[in-house]
This record gives C-alpha cells, sequence and structure tokens, in this order.
C-alpha cells in the first residue's frame, strides 16, 4: 500500500521493470510530501490512507457471541442471542446483518439493539439487520444484539447451532445454558473453512449446566458448529 514522504518514487525510483515502477506509481494512495501535522492536508490524507488499510469495510467484527438460553426446565423453549461487538470504519454505516437465523420449530424476533431492525427482502430472519439510526462515530466500538424466541427449536434428540463468519472475526464464542431437566451425553465442535472441516472439541468446556466454545479468530467465510446429543 504506498504512500509518499517526498517525491522520490515519482523522480528518482528506478527499477528494472518497467511496468512495475508504473504500477507501484498508480497505486499511490496518499501523498504526504510537504505536508505538516497541523495542516488540513495531512489529516484529509490520513483519512485516505485509514480507509485503505480498512478496505472500505464499513465495520470489523472484533467479536461475535450467540448463545442459548433454555427457559424451560426441558429445553422446549429457548432465547437465542447474538451480539457482535464491532469497530465502525465508514461514515457510511448505518446497520449490522445478523445473516441466516433460522432455526426449526417457531421462533420470532423478541428483541434488537437498537430496537430498529430490517427483516430483508423476503420479509424473513434469515437477513435480519439491526438498524442504527445515528451513525456512531468512525474507530468508535459499539455493539449491535438481536434475540429471538424459539419454541420446539431444539427438541430433537441431535441438535446443532451455526456460528457464520461473514468476515474475519477476531473472537467468536458460542455459550448454552442446559435445562435442569435434561442433559447433554456429548458435544463436539467443528470448524469448517473452504470446506475443510477441523475437529475443535478439545476447545469445548462442558459440565451439567453449561457448554461454551471459543475460537479465535474466526476466518473469513469459515463456520463454526456445535452439535449435542441430549
Amino acid at each position: 500500500m504506498p504512500i509518499t514522504l517526498d517525491d522520490y518514487v515519482f523522480s528518482d525510483w528506478e527499477h528494472a521493470n518497467a511496468a512495475i515502477v508504473g504500477a507501484v506509481r498508480d497505486r499511490v494512495i496518499a501523498d504526504f510530501s510537504g505536508v505538516r501535522w497541523e495542516q488540513e492536508g495531512f489529516e484529509e490524507m490520513g483519512r485516505r490512507l485509514i480507509d485503505a488499510i480498512l478496505n472500505d469495510k464499513e465495520y470489523i467484527v472484533l467479536e461475535d457471541m450467540a448463545s442459548i438460553q433454555f427457559d424451560d426446565d426441558y429445553g422446549h423453549v429457548a432465547t437465542v442471542t447474538e451480539r457482535k461487538k464491532i469497530i465502525i470504519n465508514s461514515r457510511k454505516f448505518s446497520r449490522v446483518r445478523f445473516p441466516r437465523a433460522t432455526f426449526d420449530g417457531v421462533f420470532s424476533v423478541k428483541h434488537t439493539v437498537p430496537p430498529a431492525f430490517d427483516l430483508g427482502r423476503d420479509q424473513s430472519v434469515k437477513a435480519l439487520e439491526v438498524i442504527f439510526n445515528e451513525a456512531p462515530a468512525v474507530g468508535s466500538v459499539v455493539q449491535a444484539e438481536v434475540a429471538f424466541n424459539c419454541v420446539g427449536s431444539f427438541s430433537s434428540a441431535k441438535e446443532f447451532f451455526g456460528l457464520n463468519a461473514l468476515q474475519t472475526i477476531r473472537r467468536g464464542v458460542f455459550s448454552m445454558t442446559v435445562p435442569a431437566k435434561r442433559r447433554i451425553l456429548k458435544c463436539v465442535a467443528t470448524l469448517i473453512h473452504r470446506g475443510i472441516e477441523r475437529d475443535v472439541s478439545d476447545k469445548l468446556f462442558v459440565d451439567d449446566r453449561h457448554v461454551s466454545v471459543e475460537i479465535a479468530p474466526m476466518p473469513v467465510g469459515s463456520r463454526l458448529v456445535v452439535e449435542w446429543l441430549w
């Protein structure tokens, strides 16, 4: 990612391959030559450099935390919550996407943070987006959350939950509180990336009432799947 502090790259720099010279000069994204800290040009070039480093993403996901809290003793009624902690990258930022929220049984949106949300083109929670009516400042850290009411979603003998990384997640976490009168017989965790499945069950914590797993980082395009037998 070339930047300039003087005019050397445009005047005196040489390379045996003229194509490389042209490519580097064409890719210069900020010219800091002759600009001082206190000058207006420095701030503008700094913004251009930061935007390039962040690759124009509107936000970076620091943490993506999903949890299942059972609201009855037998595991038929639950609240599923996903919370994202993000850094704002762009002044164009307005919403955070929570994709593919699909479960068996009957489920509905319980609440979102912020409270405004969009169900997407097909009017289902498969592509729910939480909306920030007032854009946070670039560089600030904020949280977005969505919670679902689920009835009969985790009643089968074998169940699973998946956490998807649409972009690199610095820390992905799944946790579950086990219902009082139902126990987990077996639990495994798998990280799927580029079609390769990797057993990450060694990162699981399981006791009589709790299950949790943390993956740091989760690469873009990966999926963490936690499966269990009742």
